[in-house]
């Protein structure tokens, strides 16, 4: 099991978690429902985060925790990518911002639970 998941603030993390997003949440549970219907869905997170450079020199580096959820009937897929940089916004279900990459786990965790089970890929 991943020692990230044993550690024993994480309960109080996505406690925390749960308040802090719960909107974005609200509004992602109802994309679920209308792309994967009574679907069983799983999401599949890489934990171990990607590090992205634009293509343009003066861009900055960003890293980046992937969430994708899969469901086999109806077969659809609904891809997550969540973005560490300086400033929050959740706008866009499918690529919301956080501050660090122990949020993007923190969320990407959240986000398998509102499904019927996950992976966790290292």
């Amino acid at each position: 099991m991943n020692l990230w998941l044993n550690n024993k603030n994480w309960l109080k993390l996505m406690k925390n978690t749960d308040e802090t997003y719960e909107s974005y949440i609200q509004k992602l549970k109802a994309e679920i429902e209308a792309i994967f219907g009574l679907g069983t869905v799983i999401a599949h997170i890489d934990f171990s985060p990607a590090v992205l450079s634009p293509q343009a020199e003066d861009s900055e580096v960003f890293s980046m925790v992937a969430c994708d959820l899969v469901c086999d009937f109806p077969a659809a897929t609904y891809d997550i990518n969540i973005i560490v940089e300086t400033q929050r916004n959740f706008d866009e279900l499918d690529t919301p911002r956080v501050n660090t990459l122990e949020e993007a786990k923190n969320l990407a965790m959240l986000i398998a639970k509102q499904v019927q089970g996950f992976l966790i890929y290292q």
